[in-house]
């Protein structure tokens, strides 16, 4: 059994608070035995719940213990007053997957045994006139956060990559392939004659070569990296607020003559949260391993072109206006969920598979 029991009592436990407000409260401390403790901490945590794997970030403030220091005697009980400033981010969110929280946490340090925590209290926070006013990035570090939906990425070969057969396999493969190939053709050619087993020899080489250029002329036909060209997405403003418009445009700067049977672009709201491979057979509950994953929660799709012919090294634009809904979340990002934007261009090419060009934008308060 500890030797303190520890609990926080919020001065207003009803109370709205904004990010960056104060919140007032006292720890109650009793004490079994005369004891020592080196401090008291107290954070507002954010907590992410409804993943695999829930996380809980926020840095702990000390609170000035005052009168009587770090002692306590047996049966008695203390009442230290605190104050700590909720940050400006991550926002409050609930989503279809998960949610995302604000309450207060308080631990005892105890000198050469485990701390003692309170029972966290919840909160009820909103967005306030300090993070409206103050730069937002959208990103809430608890550890090492996904790259998913937040950096800028293209498709070269469309839904080919997402089944792991992208360029760079088929390259590798018609490689595997070519190599033993050529060195059966090298050692047995020349020494054709009649020997049935150098004959068997240059049928192997060659059956080995002719998958492997037309895997490599697989790779010249379908990616559109190299059969397409340059595709870029240009966003203004890059950072929006719910409720303003944003003026886009889709650049491409194509390798050689195509045609074009039609050109998109989407604003895309997804969340991205994490969820579970596999668990430990002895207990069932353990989560031994975990895979992130993204769900389109709503998609803004504008046709921009169709059936266009375009030239080689012709800049070619299209740009298209999106308005931001009042009532959209705000862009969110921590190690196990978040909510992204982004802007999808999606380009099919006639004999080659659609393109897909995506840059990220920040939704902010």
């Amino acid at each position: 059994m500890a030797d303190f029991d520890l609990r926080i009592a919020l001065d207003d436990p009803y109370a709205t608070y904004e990010l960056g407000d104060p919140v007032l409260g006292t720890l109650h401390i009793a004490a079994r035995k005369e004891a020592d403790f080196r401090g008291l901490l107290v954070r507002p945590a954010f907590v992410v719940e409804g993943t695999c794997d829930p996380a809980v970030g926020g840095q702990p403030q000390p609170v000035d213990v005052a009168v009587g220091g770090g002692h306590v005697e047996a049966g008695s009980s203390r009442e230290v007053p605190f104050e700590v400033k909720l940050p400006l981010e991550p926002p409050p969110y609930e989503g279809q997957n998960f949610r995302l929280f604000w309450r207060i946490e308080a631990r005892v340090e105890l000198p050469l045994a485990l701390d003692v925590k309170a029972e966290p209290i919840p909160i009820d926070v909103r967005v306030g006139k300090a993070t409206r006013e103050r730069e937002y990035t959208g990103h809430h570090m608890i550890g090492k956060a996904p790259d998913l939906g937040l950096m800028e990425r293209s498709d070269d070969v469309g839904a080919g990559i997402r089944r792991g057969c992208g360029p760079t396999f088929v390259f590798l493969l018609s490689l595997a392939l070519a190599v033993p190939g050529l060195g059966a053709l090298v050692v047995f050619l020349p020494a054709v004659g009649s020997d049935p087993i150098n004959w068997l020899g240059v049928l192997i080489g060659l059956g080995l070569l002719v998958p492997s250029v037309l895997l490599f002329r697989r790779i010249r036909r379908k990616s559109v990296t190299g059969a397409v060209g340059t595709i870029e997405i240009e966003a203004n403003p890059q950072v929006i607020r719910p409720g303003e418009t944003m003026t886009c445009r889709v650049v491409l700067t194509p390798v050689r003559d195509l045609t074009l049977e039609s050109v998109a672009l989407s604003l895309v709201e997804q969340e991205f949260y994490t969820v579970a491979r596999g668990r430990s057979p002895r207990e069932s509950t353990r989560i031994t391993d975990s895979r992130m994953k993204a769900e389109t929660l709503h998609t803004d799709r504008r046709l921009l072109a169709r059936d266009v012919a375009v030239s080689t090294g012709m800049h070619t634009d299209w740009e298209a206006t999106f308005q931001v809904s009042e009532a959209v979340p705000y862009s969110i990002r921590t190690s196990t969920a978040g909510v992204c934007w982004l802007l999808r261009a999606e380009i099919e090419v006639e004999g080659v598979r659609t393109a897909v060009k995506e840059k990220p934008i920040i939704v902010r308060p």
